[in-house]
């Protein structure tokens, strides 16, 4: 039968004295080879990369050396000694991040303008419809879209109205003509006009007392 191999095994090091272990040591000497161009014309991650380098041990006299891309899972390579032999790509990554981030940012405005106008489009709607059934008026589709335009600043998508009023549990009736010669299409909300009819009948019937407004504190209207 094989010997087992315990958990101390695999997660302990018995050979392993911390106060061996060297936290910090003498980094090489000399000066970062950057000149007046450089500074003028290099990439910011570039100059970057070249103090980085140097402090992970990199003499600074090989540091405009040819560069060669070494795709591997370790953060770098070190001969036995500890001199460095590839670094990893910390300053690369660095610098992508500073340029793409900027990018991104400027791709996702514009799709998140259009979220916010979608939004405050669709509580004009909703102010809209909860107006006009509080004030037993009819709701149209016209009138639904001048309150888009007013909240939103800019027309309704496509649908976007007929989806928004979908939420609110609408049913759409078609008017060929009413007594004021309009037509068009209206909606009715039945759940919100109970809801609405029922709200006023417990306001008339609560004490005088309740129905007096208190003394505001705080309005919407404050500066």
């Amino acid at each position: 039968m094989p010997g087992t191999i315990s958990s101390a095994a695999v997660l302990e090091t018995a050979t392993l004295k911390f106060d061996e272990v060297a936290t910090h040591a003498p980094g090489p000497s000399g000066f970062l080879p950057i000149t007046p161009d450089m500074l003028l014309n290099a990439p910011s991650g570039n100059l970057f990369g070249l103090s980085q380098n140097a402090g992970m041990g990199w003499e600074p006299k090989k540091l405009l050396g040819d560069e060669v891309l070494i795709l591997s899972t370790h953060g770098g390579l070190r001969a036995p000694d500890g001199t460095p032999i590839a670094l990893g790509l910390v300053p690369l990554v660095f610098s992508l991040a500073l340029f793409l981030l900027p990018i991104g940012r400027a791709l996702l405005r514009p799709l998140k303008a259009r979220q916010v106008a979608r939004e405050k489009g669709r509580l004009g709607v909703l102010r809209e419809v909860l107006t006009r059934i509080d004030a037993r008026q009819e709701v149209t589709d016209a009138g639904l879209e001048r309150a888009w335009v007013r909240a939103a600043g800019a027309k309704a998508g496509s649908g976007e109205i007929s989806a928004r009023v979908a939420e609110l549990g609408a049913d759409v009736a078609v008017s060929n003509g009413t007594a004021d010669k309009s037509s068009g299409v209206r909606y009715r909300f039945a759940d919100l006009e109970t809801e609405a009819k029922a709200l006023e009948e417990e306001r008339e019937a609560a004490p005088e007392e309740e129905k007096k407004v208190g003394k505001v504190v705080f309005g919407s209207d404050d500066p």
